[in-house]
């Protein structure tokens, strides 16, 4: 459309709070406001599998029923875990405070979530308000293998993703 990228990340912005990241074309980046205050950072790629169910949830019924969290959140903290040569830190310093509703509001993302958390991932979440739900992998191959396991254990949709550097 010949925009300029100041101009795309404000119209993506007008489209929902997440989509501004996906318009600046950043691989990884500290998000604040509603997303589209963005802050670069490096990190290695990081390879992933989403599953996707084939059921929604309704975004305004999630975020009825969030509550505010005591759990202490930084993005720099989650900076820090992707640099490490193990990540394995990952998993106590990330949390969606969606999750625990859309749980409750969606048995398949319930049984989804509780499936991923017994596979190996350095850490699983819901993306979001839902349905989809992520996990985040050591390696490339890690992410193939888990993803082909997930394929044999539920009929949803499984993809595999890597982030760009």
């Amino acid at each position: 459309a010949g925009l300029d990228q100041h101009t795309l990340i404000e119209l993506a912005a007008q489209l929902g709070s997440d989509i501004p990241f996906f318009a600046a074309g950043h691989s990884l980046a500290r998000c604040q406001g509603r997303g589209e205050i963005m802050t670069p950072a490096r990190s290695r790629p990081i390879s992933f599998v989403i599953v996707k169910p084939q059921t929604g949830l309704s975004t305004a019924a999630v975020y009825s029923g969030c509550s505010s969290s005591s759990f202490p959140q930084s993005g720099k903290d989650v900076i820090n875990a992707l640099h490490e040569p193990n990540p394995a830190g990952l998993k106590y310093c990330v949390r969606n405070g969606l999750e625990q509703p859309a749980r409750q509001l969606n048995a398949t993302v319930e049984r989804l979530l509780t499936l991923m958390e017994q596979q190996p991932f350095l850490s699983t979440m819901l993306c979001g308000s839902g349905s989809a739900c992520f996990g985040i992998c050591h390696s490339r191959k890690q992410s193939l293998q888990l993803a082909r396991r997930l394929q044999g254990l539920t009929a949803e949709d499984v993809f595999v993703a890597r982030s760009r550097v």
